[in-house]
């Protein structure tokens, strides 16, 4: 299980792309890959699921999801999980881990996706 928390700041909301990236990584030559990732966020200031994928395309976010890796020239496998999702203000942690209880090296991340152009800030 790996988990990764951060804060979202600003009035409003914003956009964010979660992921969990396990078979992708298969590709680039790494071994011993998580097989079926799962991601889960948590709003930390009171413990509740915000929302979960496994399997990023059968998310509801999976077209817009799509639509930022086109612009960043990404692809990643059908098995990884991603989910784009509107947050406001708050403290969050996004928990990756096997949907099958599985374990494997995985690669996990969250990236503020800018409104203004339609591209994600690293």
């Amino acid at each position: 299980v790996m988990i990764l928390s951060f804060v979202a700041e600003g009035a409003g909301v914003s956009q964010f792309l979660l992921f969990g990236i396990g078979p992708t990584l298969a590709a680039s030559g790494v071994s011993g890959v998580l097989a079926d990732p799962k991601i889960r966020l948590v709003n930390a200031n009171n413990g509740a699921v915000v929302s979960s994928n496994d399997n990023w395309k059968n998310h509801p976010s999976a077209g817009l999801t799509a639509q930022f890796l086109t612009q960043q020239g990404l692809t990643i496998s059908d098995l990884d999980a991603a989910m784009v999702l509107d947050l406001g203000a708050g403290r969050y942690s996004l928990v990756v881990e096997g949907a099958d209880g599985g374990t494997g090296v995985a690669l996990g991340g969250v990236q503020k996706v800018l409104l203004a152009t339609g591209g994600i800030t690293p």
